[in-house]
């Protein structure tokens, strides 16, 4: 037993080598550890969860932030992160690593009282009111300033015709005309002739949300709508607009 545990080493020990040759970087103490725990643990190992799972998992009580540059919120968050992972099997694993890539810009304070919720969404709520945005990698969340190089801004002309299609398609989904319990502010619109609410509503109508802390605008202008939005929901206005102007 004992020459084939010293065989199983020496193999192991050759991997190690061969991948620092190659450029990897492997702990060779961890990797022996590793080894020595299953070879002498009788219970299997259990895997630590992921970061997505614990984003959702994870519950803190409440935080409160007033101008706090935002890699020390972010600080406190991991450290909460740490402290309310209960159900984590892997001491070592506990908590969820966040990381501000701030890119040689300057980071935003951030000024913010959460009450208790889970770790994404305190995140979630944090990087839309600075205007950056975060992303959930294997090993860690990463939260970088929003980057508007992907908005794409373009002009779009309207006229009465086309708003009352833009109407008509709205209506037709929830209809409130026949519907006495319908609630009051679906009957004003109805009613409401202001072609600025009914463009408005025409967006959220399709699925096309502004939200201002991502650099999405939309301004509308005597018979003029200017847009700044991503490629995939421009492309959706384009094709809304297309075909409602194929029924004029």
């Amino acid at each position: 037993m004992k020459l084939e545990t010293k065989k199983t080493i020496a193999k192991l020990q050759n991997e190690i080598r061969r991948a620092d040759a190659e450029g990897y970087k492997r702990g060779i103490a961890e990797m022996m550890a590793k080894y020595e725990k299953s070879a002498t643990s009788t219970s299997p190992q259990v895997p630590a969860r992921s970061i997505a799972e614990k984003l959702e998992r994870i519950e803190i009580p409440g935080v409160a932030f007033f101008e706090s540059p935002l890699s020390e919120a972010m600080m406190e968050l991991q450290r909460q992160s740490r402290k309310f992972d209960l159900t984590e099997p892997v001491p070592t694993k506990k908590g969820v690593q966040i990381f501000v890539k701030s890119n040689g810009k300057k980071e935003p304070n951030v000024n913010i009282h959460l009450n208790a919720m889970t770790l994404g969404n305190m995140i979630q709520f944090i990087t839309e009111m600075v205007g950056w945005k975060y992303e959930v990698r294997p090993d860690a969340v990463v939260i970088e300033i929003n980057d508007s190089s992907n908005l794409k801004t373009q002009q779009f002309s309207f006229d009465t015709k086309l708003v009352q299609l833009m109407k008509k398609q709205i209506l037709g989904e929830y209809n409130p005309a026949h519907d006495p319990f319908a609630p009051k502010d679906e009957i004003n619109f109805m009613k409401s002739e202001d072609s600025r609410e009914i463009i408005q509503e025409f967006f959220k109508y399709i699925g096309v949300g502004f939200n201002d802390f991502k650099g999405h605008k939309l301004k509308i202008e005597g018979s003029l709508i200017n847009i700044t939005h991503t490629d995939p929901h421009m492309a959706r206005i384009k094709e809304s607009l297309a075909l409602l102007k194929e029924a004029k």
